[in-house]
């Protein structure tokens, strides 16, 4: 069935950017037509925004309408309705080109803004130079989010606190503050539920101060920005937010403040900075890790277990036409312990161990697994990245250098397997996303893929012109995914929730998909955490485990 059609582009010679831009156009119009909340006057723009493709076509455009209309009569302030492209691709029917249509709508009830986030998946096809919405699908929402107006804590404790101050407490708020001291943010329970809890972060105000905010990748509701409040009539700048009990990430704030005899657009600047009553630090921001977040017992050095060594090794590389370094991770006993290893490859090697600002302790995590018996004899090869953004965006130079020059030299060198099912490549963000491109493209060198937080919503680098063009890009590797045929691999790929759902999330889920369609053996999981080294030094454990361990 046809739902809605309209002419926007001729089948060739017009840019991705350029379709992007005339959906948006559609969705934009539809929007402002529900803000009006008349059933006429919406039915009466649809009628002459989309052209009608018969009765059938119609009464489902009716039946959406319908039940928009529905939710905007209890939710009547609508926002702008965004789009993330998934895919373009051509089917025997047409041209297909998918994408996710996040719509907010609102009300406001006592100085507090109550939301719905409702997310669908459009399907369009191109059909004799036109395009169709040819299916939508409800994939999730989200009923009554609660965002606090000015002056409206949720925290039990300022609300305490307000009721201190308002009944002549002198010292209230002195108490409070040296109650907070060196605690980082406020977690209290919530009543009837036992998966999450209010986390309120605070922040001191300065007379410089006009404005305070939130960074890091933490459960922002959808419309409710990274503004802290200020509590009335106090120094307190507060922001709570429902946050999942297994919630391991990184924050700090950004301190918009006056710059004293500047005038105009002059007059504040930014400052970022970690929380200072959190001693929990990581990578110069601050950290928030609730009770329920997962154990670590492979990052901490154990007293008794065997240590593996670093060599520091270089390479001279014919394909890129220069020297690169290598540090090799070699297991406890490797000179007496005859026949070859396995191989993990880890890209940003500097990252992951090679280096003295190492922010992974992958040797620390190898000697315990092996301590554990939990994966066999292996090596690591941490690759130091020069160019990163061009070495791990689908460079096939580069893979061609980790296939036929690295790999060559760890067998050779240090008696790596020549089986690729027992060489795992892998890495975070860029990395990750590189190690599925890098396996793909040789699955006779790589036999297991390990991502984490992979960046596949990049455009290819460096001439994809197309894709460049399209905000977010469409996913390139996963197109190489369902064009190529299947190669026998292991994946384990992670992402979190908390992160960009555009960018990072729903590409993962994307990529996900495609590899069980296709049969491939993967394990996918989704967290609570940032996109960073906090947690990613966490979950390494278990991808090496979940790729190397015999099975």
């Amino acid at each position: 069935m046809v739902l809605l059609a309209f002419p926007i582009v001729s089948a060739d010679g017009q840019s991705p950017a350029a379709l992007r831009e005339a959906l948006q156009n559609r969705y934009d119009l539809l929007s402002r037509s529900l803000v009006a909340g008349a059933p006429g006057l919406a039915r009466q723009v649809i009628a002459e925004a989309y052209a009608e493709v018969g009765d059938t076509a119609i009464r489902g455009r009716d039946a959406k309408v319908s039940a928009l209309l529905s939710v905007v009569r209890r939710y009547p302030d609508v926002g702008p309705i965004h789009t993330t492209i998934e895919s373009v691709h051509r089917e025997p029917g047409g041209t297909v080109l998918a994408l996710t249509r996040i719509t907010t709508h609102a009300r406001t009830e006592d100085r507090a803004s109550v939301l719905r986030e409702e997310v669908r998946r459009d399907q369009w096809t191109q059909r004799a130079g036109r395009w169709q919405l040819t299916r939508s699908e409800l994939r999730t929402a989200t009923d009554g989010e609660l965002i606090p107006g000015p002056g409206a804590p949720t925290s039990e404790r300022l609300v305490t606190l307000l009721a201190d101050i308002g009944s002549g407490h002198r010292h209230a708020l002195e108490e409070f503050w040296a109650e907070v001291a060196d605690r980082g943010p406020l977690v209290e329970a919530i009543r009837g539920d036992s998966t999450h809890s209010l986390v309120t972060f605070l922040f001191r105000h300065s007379a410089q101060t006009i404005d305070v905010g939130l960074f890091g990748e933490l459960p922002y509701p959808v419309g409710g920005g990274r503004s802290l409040i200020r509590l009335p009539g106090t120094d307190v700048w507060y922001r709570s937010l429902r946050t999942p009990n297994d919630t391991r990430t990184t924050y700090g704030f950004d301190i918009y403040r006056d710059v004293p005899g500047a005038v105009g657009a002059r007059n504040r600047f930014i400052v970022s900075v970690m929380d200072p009553r959190n001693p929990m630090q990581f990578n110069e921001a601050s950290v928030l890790e609730l009770a329920g977040a997962s154990p670590q017992p492979y990052l901490a050095a154990r007293p008794g277990v065997p240590r593996g060594r670093l060599v520091r090794d270089s390479l001279t590389s014919a394909v890129l036409g220069e020297k690169r370094l290598l540090t090799i991770y070699l297991p406890p006993g490797w000179d007496s312990v005859p026949g070859t290893f396995s191989v993990a490859v880890l890209f940003d090697g500097g990252a992951y161990g090679g280096s003295r600002t190492a922010l992974v302790p992958t040797p620390t995590i190898l000697d315990n697994l092996l301590a554990d018996r939990r994966i066999p004899p292996t090596i690591a090869v941490l690759v130091h990245q020069r160019r990163r953004e061009a070495e791990l965006n689908g460079s096939t130079l580069f893979t061609r250098f980790m296939a036929d020059e690295v790999m060559p030299h760890v067998r050779a060198t240090y008696r790596g397997s020549e089986s690729a099912s027992r060489v795992i490549i892998g890495g975070s963000s860029l990395g990750g996303a590189a190690a599925a491109f890098a396996a793909l493209a040789r699955p006779d060198v790589f036999g297991g893929v390990l991502s984490q937080s992979g960046a596949f919503w990049l455009p290819q680098a460096p001439n994809d012109v197309a894709r460049q063009a399209l905000i977010p890009p469409v996913t390139w590797i996963v197109d190489e995914f369902v064009r190529r045929p299947a190669v026998p691999l292991r994946v384990w790929m992670e992402v979190s929730i908390f992160e960009s759902t555009g960018k990072m999330l729903a590409p993962n889920r994307q990529l996900r998909d495609v590899l069980r369609a296709k049969g491939y053996d993967v394990t996918y999981r989704e967290v609570h955490g940032g996109h960073d080294y906090l947690h990613w030094r966490a979950s390494l454990a278990d991808g090496l485990v979940a790729l190397l361990a015999p099975r």
